[in-house]
């Protein structure tokens, strides 16, 4: 167990959650393979804390936190999850148009957000294309194994080049 990383994750979970909070059977596991290795596979049901995970690992990993979700019913709520936690979180897909999209893109390369929740199909939309080589990307998520196509896995195994 790496225990700095054991250290800082138990205190980013008690101040969120409280003194007693307790990370559940892997947890902890996951967010220090998260920040540990190149590549992890967290698979695990719905409700067992997967954001977590990867929340807590965007506020000890340097750079962006990209995720990738197909469900935009639930981008929002995560939003003000990783908001909760303390984190920057933008959210980008085909709803945000016009200025707010620009103004988004911009914050964006400018590194003025710790995360950004977007969808497969806006992953690959020209304006985000352009600027993603750009970016210094510290952790890539596929959340919902469903999203992961050909084109998202050679997406991530560039970044890991």
């Amino acid at each position: 167990m790496n225990q700095e990383i054991f250290h800082k994750a138990t205190k980013i979970l008690k101040e969120i959650y409280g003194e007693n909070a307790e990370f559940r059977n892997g947890q902890y596991e996951a967010i220090e393979a998260a920040l540990t290795h190149n590549r992890t596979l967290i698979v695990q049901k719905t409700g067992w804390g997967k954001s977590l995970i990867y929340f807590i690992s965007a506020k000890l990993v340097k750079g962006l936190t990209l995720i990738i979700s197909p469900l935009l019913i639930l981008m929002e709520t995560q939003q003000k999850y990783a908001q909760k936690l303390g984190l920057e979180c933008l959210v980008l897909n085909g709803r945000v148009k016009g200025e707010a999209r620009s103004i988004l893109l911009q914050k964006l390369e400018k590194g003025l957000c710790d995360t950004l929740i977007t969808t497969p199909e806006t992953l690959f939309g020209k304006d985000l294309k352009q600027i993603l080589p750009k970016l210094d990307i510290g952790m890539f998520v596929v959340d919902e194994c469903h999203c992961i196509s050909d084109g998202v896995m050679i997406f991530a195994w560039n970044t890991a080049a």
